[in-house]
């Protein structure tokens, strides 16, 4: 079962053992690492990786005066968003904020603005809230004067 030393030096001379596991496992990396690139440059281009969502919103303007703030909100997809209570709709959340209550969830067709008010706020200070959209957070920061 043993080879003995001479076998050995012939083996070793006529090139028999000189290819080992390891180009073949590096091929195997190389050649995964390639499809693997390629994979993600591919995605990137084509929009799979990074695309927009289908109802992303964004804060257009925010004022407050008198006590009640404004808020217009876009929303910048291309699916409705639904007025609250619905799946697919805004929430608002507190972040660091003092008025009264939470508004509830406007409905906003694609490409169209909302208005949504927060009523008796707090004078002389910054309010913050999160506005949870169906695809996306966005932050709504406005100080009443």
């Amino acid at each position: 079962m043993f080879i003995s030393q001479e076998k050995l030096k012939y083996i070793m001379r006529k090139g028999i053992m000189k290819k080992g596991i390891s180009t073949v496992v590096a091929t195997l990396l190389l050649l995964i690492i390639t499809i693997g690139m390629t994979s993600l440059v591919a995605g990137y281009l084509f929009g799979y990786i990074g695309r927009s969502t289908s109802n992303p919103i964004t804060v257009v303007s925010s004022d407050c005066s008198g006590g009640t703030a404004t808020v217009v909100l876009r929303n910048e997809g291309t699916a409705n968003i639904a007025a609250a209570p619905a799946a697919n709709q805004i929430s608002f959340t507190v972040i660091n904020a003092n008025c009264s209550g939470l508004p509830p969830g406007p409905a906003i067709t694609a490409g169209s603005t909302a208005t949504v008010s927060f009523t008796n706020c707090t004078s002389q200070r910054q309010h913050t809230y999160r506005a949870i959209g169906p695809s996306n957070t966005v932050q709504i920061t406005f100080f009443c004067s």
